[in-house]
């Protein structure tokens, strides 16, 4: 039923929605206009269930990662949490009983293999995948260094959830109720200034 499910939407993260086309946002004080068509992505909704689910969360070890674990963990699912740093991943599981952990880099294609094989073995009821794993690093444009942060930003960011999504999905195919849910920024849909 409708009231055994949430629903997730898509938000309508900008300043101001001038027409389907176009959208005027603030970003680091400049005045911004960015046109492109919202229309396909409008009014679409996907529903999950609200409990009974096994739910795997990448970048789960702090932040929104961590609050949507636990708060989908009260709700009734059995909630694996990831992420690179395994001594915090132990940390979580201690102070969070009933919570699963499995060590995962999105930005290493070995490891995102490894941990779907694990999580296959592991978790044969595994239902959602939220790519969450993401960074916001700072970057200047005009200082050659910052290259890198900004090659480390697409492989977390990017690609990441592009092979969470190849690794996973077979699993996820096999079972009833699956869904992928990507986390992203809404700085995604607007270019840096220069």
């Amino acid at each position: 039923t409708a009231s055994d499910r949430f629903s997730f939407s898509t938000p309508q993260p900008f300043n101001e929605l001038v027409d389907k086309r176009t959208i005027v946002r603030q970003c680091f004080g400049k005045r911004m206009t960015v046109r492109f068509d919202f229309t396909p992505f409008r009014n679409q909704e996907t529903s999950v269930k609200n409990s009974g689910n096994t739910i795997l969360i990448t970048g789960s070890t702090s932040g929104i990662g961590l609050g949507l674990a636990l708060r989908l963990q009260q709700a009734g699912n059995r909630v694996i949490v990831s992420g690179r740093k395994k001594p915090l991943l132990d940390q979580i599981t201690a102070e969070h009983p009933g919570l699963d952990a499995l060590e995962i880099d999105v930005a290493d294609a070995d490891s995102v293999v490894r941990a779907s094989r694990v999580a296959a073995e592991r978790y044969p009821g595994l239902n959602v995948v939220i790519n969450n794993a993401g960074i916001m690093p700072s970057e200047n444009v005009f200082k050659p260094d910052s290259l890198k942060a900004a090659e480390e930003a697409i492989a977390i960011n990017l690609l990441g959830t592009i092979r969470m999504t190849y690794a996973f999905l077979p699993q996820l195919a096999g079972n009833t109720d699956s869904v992928i849910i990507n986390v992203s920024s809404a700085l995604g849909f607007v270019p840096f200034p220069a």
